[in-house]
């Protein structure tokens, strides 16, 4: 995989709420060259989840937040609100189930499109 850009590692199906689960990825990735890790948060999650989750992985180490299911979120606030308490920027948004189609860049002027009236919609069908 040297010659990619970009490889995720998906961590499916780990409840990080329970701190066991946080440490057996934190177990996992001891020893690997990673340049960047991204803590990964679905949009449809609430605050208190998310930030729970946000603490649970602290222990892991992450360097920029990655969100989920923009196709499920009215108004993607959550990522706002995550960026600014935990510090972190943004990184990538996901539109859809179609990887690596419906990853995007986040930047600011897709976002306030999102905020004057959810016009991304139209861009991620």
């Amino acid at each position: 995989m040297s010659a990619l850009d970009i490889v995720f590692v998906d961590t499916t199906g780990r409840a990080f709420l329970d701190s066991a689960q946080a440490e057996e990825v934190e177990a996992l990735l001891r020893g690997v060259a990673i340049d960047l890790k991204y803590l990964v948060l679905s949009l449809s999650s609430r605050w208190l989840e998310a930030q729970e989750v946000a603490e649970a992985l602290a222990r892991v180490g992450y360097d920029a937040l990655l969100f989920t299911k923009l196709d499920e979120t009215v108004l993607p606030a959550l990522c706002l609100a995550a960026a600014h308490t935990l510090g972190k920027p943004l990184s990538y948004l996901t539109t859809g189930q179609r990887v690596p189609d419906d990853i995007m860049v986040a930047d600011f002027d897709f976002l306030s499109s999102c905020f004057a009236g959810g016009e991304w919609h139209a861009r991620s069908g």
